[in-house]
């Protein structure tokens, strides 16, 4: 049924005012319009909403009722509560096999609420709604629809309180002090699961009381009950507890909540954020190039830290055999947590950055070995599809570390890599690279007399810290430099960066051209270069 409209309709009655014009519809799209495929009436039986010594009213308030906007016409108890069931057929879920459950909403769940007043003036009593809404289920037999309460689609308790004289889902009950208190709790809100076998539903008062002769503590609030779709009774924890659960409280703990009324709206299923999972290899740098060669070894037993951005120690873990290591916020998880793979990580917000992935240097398993060449790819990013075969640790003398930015959820990067080899063999590289871009903000197009502005970033992709490193420019024809930090005139003019630019660091400086008056119209390119540096 993806991509299908279905709708759910009632004939309200509300002009006749008679029981018998009350009827649902289950309408689906075809075209332009909408066609029925499903109905049935709803002057069956149903349960007291609520009853008692305190609702004597409410025990003629069975069924449902035409629509009505006359308030005194749903008072049921003066000065006290209004009862009067008012069906609108709010949600359809599909079961596994087909068949239909339906959430009916009473209207008067939203007429009234809690301790609210009359619309007569002069009437100064404080009145409580009591919703009656109701699960009713159409089962699939061979293709065809049919309502519960028949030899088709039998009820699973025969309390006269649905079609044919009983209910299917039968404990939208109340029960207090050994009995019944509330016979129709539903607030009309459905969510269902594909192979789940339940049904979650919206009630007011869902959880029940503690025992047959303990007082409720949960009258006047708000949740959700689960019911198993073959039963029809409640779905069962595993210690054998009813699966309910409160959203609110007792209004008189929390005013301003709906107590008895329609104080829930609808219910969506939402899954969990996916996790953040970052790794994930450490290996030995036989030849001290910086790159992950097919015949290179896995170093095991080295030991990795995870440190936020405030510098705290997240959590540790053990490279396995194949010099692997993991860490995943995953909480679903925790039991298969491992040495090398530590998973339910807390501290892991998304989208935050500044964390680093860091091994300490003084430890047995790195015993004769340093850092090798980092970023030896000349991509500094630690981007999970571009970074992909080259070490990212810096060694800063303490430790060799990698710092990144904790992205969107399940946004994973296995490519925070460490390479180890013998300080006899690792080739220590003296190399810059430059790029240049538009400054930012900066528009392609520009006229005459208006400045452009380029950033020239500056990378050191060597393993040897850079000084006094000379940026030279070329100046095209058209444009004229105004930037007091460049010094030189006509065709060339330069800049030193004095460092240390330390290996796998960068540096960003800017220049600001004049575009000449007489410049024709056309694309101008401009060159940059590091014409010197030391070491």
């Amino acid at each position: 049924h993806d991509g299908e409209i279905w709708i759910g309709v009632v004939c309200s009655a509300q002009t006749s005012q008679l029981k018998n014009d009350l009827h649902a519809y289950i309408m689906r799209r075809v075209g332009d319009t909408f066609v029925t495929f499903f109905d049935f009436a709803l002057d069956y039986p149903k349960g007291r909403v609520s009853f008692g010594a305190s609702y004597p009213g409410a025990e003629t308030r069975t069924g449902w009722f035409p629509w009505t906007d006359d308030f005194d016409a749903t008072i049921s108890d003066n000065g006290v509560t209004l009862i009067y069931p008012q069906p609108i057929l709010a949600n359809i879920e599909i079961d596994d096999d087909g068949s239909l459950i339906l959430g009916f909403v009473d209207r008067m769940g939203h007429q009234g609420g809690r301790a609210n007043r009359s619309t007569n003036l002069a009437d100064g009593n404080l009145y409580n709604a009591h919703s009656g809404g109701d699960m009713l289920r159409a089962c699939n037999v061979q293709g065809t629809l049919i309502l519960e309460g028949t030899a088709e689609c039998p009820f699973n308790l025969a309390n006269n309180q649905g079609p044919g004289g009983g209910e299917y889902y039968h404990r939208d009950t109340f029960a207090v002090e050994g009995g019944l208190f509330h016979n129709e709790t539903a607030l009309g809100a459905l969510a269902f699961l594909a192979g789940s076998g339940e049904v979650v539903s919206t009630h007011f008062d869902a959880v029940h009381q503690l025992g047959d002769d303990v007082p409720s503590p949960y009258p006047r609030t708000g949740g959700v009950r689960f019911f198993n779709n073959v039963t029809g009774a409640y779905s069962e924890l595993p210690d054998g507890t009813d699966r309910a659960y409160e959203v609110y409280p007792d209004t008189d703990l929390l005013p301003g909540t709906f107590a008895k009324a329609a104080g829930l709206g609808d219910l969506e299923l939402l899954c969990e954020q996916a996790p953040i999972e970052i790794g994930n290899y450490v290996w030995l740098d036989e030849n001290g190039n910086g790159i992950q060669d097919a015949n290179e070894a896995p170093l095991a037993e080295v030991s990795v830290e995870l440190v936020g951005p405030n510098g705290q120690v997240l959590a540790t873990a053990i490279t396995d055999v194949n010099g692997h290591y993991y860490f995943s916020s995953d909480a679903t998880r925790v039991a298969e947590t491992t040495a090398s793979a530590i998973y339910g990580v807390s501290g892991m917000t998304l989208n935050t950055t500044a964390y680093q992935v860091r091994i300490a240097l003084a430890q047995a398993p790195l015993t004769d070995l340093a850092p090798t060449l980092p970023n030896a790819t000349g991509d500094v990013s630690n981007n999970n599809k571009t970074d992909l075969v080259d070490s990212d640790g810096i060694d800063d003398g303490v430790y060799a570390a990698v710092t990144f930015d904790v992205g969107a959820a399940g946004v994973n990067n296995h490519n925070m890599d460490f390479g180890f080899a013998s300080p006899t063999v690792i080739q220590d590289e003296f190399d810059l690279a430059l790029r240049k871009v538009l400054g930012a903000g900066q528009a392609r197009v520009v006229i005459p007399g208006q400045t452009v502005t380029f950033t020239i970033e500056v990378f050191n992709q060597g393993q040897v810290t850079a000084t006094n490193i000379l940026v030279v420019d070329y100046v095209p024809a058209g444009l004229t430099v105004s930037d007091a930090n460049w010094l030189g005139s006509g065709e060339l003019v330069s800049r030193t960066i004095p460092g240390p630019l330390f290996p796998g660091a960068s540096t960003t400086l800017d220049i600001v051209f004049t575009v000449d008056d007489n410049i024709p119209p056309g694309d101008i390119v401009n060159l940059a270069e590091i014409a010197n540096a030391t070491d």
